[in-house]
């Protein structure tokens, strides 16, 4: 197996239409995750999860009841395709159809021959750290997941919030990107957080204020 790390992304897949094959559990959290993103879930599959089916009744996503065929490929031109049936040979047969049709696909059962993996993500606001080990271990993935949603409070989405919004001024007040740079580095990021942890949003606050005031009269 390869240990490759590949190219970390992450894929703007709004309104693009992402096709599952498959029907079962891990199709299932494939389609959820897809939904989450804002994709059009195509879903293939004679049958399917009782969630898919309710999904598809919702208008949620659209579910085709029957086998894969190659055509689906040609007729749907989805931007991206999971290989999520219970059958590796019918996987890999996916996979080869979708690389011929030049579309991105992930294999459930062989990351070999996949062009993308999907990562395991912990999320708090608008910041998501994703996890993976290329498939070479997934007890380790999970215990990690574990670990880092501990550690990811909410005191870092409020940050980043505060960040965010400094940022956007910052871009039409300071026109030089390294200035802005240098600004935002000076925020005491540590501090910050160590008030925000112990629950004195106030404190936090006034200290992000300071920076910022700090940083205009810099300028």
């Amino acid at each position: 197996m390869s240990t490759n790390s590949g190219y970390a992304v992450s894929l703007n897949i709004r309104g693009k239409t992402c096709l599952v094959v498959g029907g079962g559990n891990i199709a299932l959290r494939k389609a959820a995750g897809l939904l989450k993103a804002g994709g059009k879930v195509l879903i293939i599959s004679p049958n399917a999860h009782e969630r898919i089916q309710q999904w598809a009744a919702a208008g949620r996503l659209h579910w085709i009841q029957t086998e894969y065929r190659r055509e689906y490929l040609i007729q749907y031109r989805p931007f991206l395709v999971i290989a999520a049936t219970d059958s590796t040979t019918t996987n890999e047969r996916i996979a080869q159809d979708a690389q011929e049709q030049h579309i991105l696909v992930n294999a459930v059962h062989d990351g070999e021959i996949s062009d993308f993996h999907n990562l395991a993500t912990v999320e708090s606001g608008p910041i998501t750290l994703g996890i993976g080990t290329n498939g070479l271990a997934p007890v380790l993935t999970r215990y990690l997941k574990t670990q880092l949603a501990e550690f990811l409070g909410e005191e870092y989405a409020i940050l980043a919030q505060w960040l965010a919004e400094y940022r956007e001024q910052l871009q039409t007040q300071v026109p030089n990107q390294n200035q802005r740079a240098e600004y935002l580095a000076a925020i005491p990021l540590a501090d910050i957080l160590n008030y925000l942890k112990t629950g004195d949003e106030e404190a936090a606050l006034t200290l992000f204020r300071q920076a910022v005031l700090r940083s205009s009269e810099l300028s």
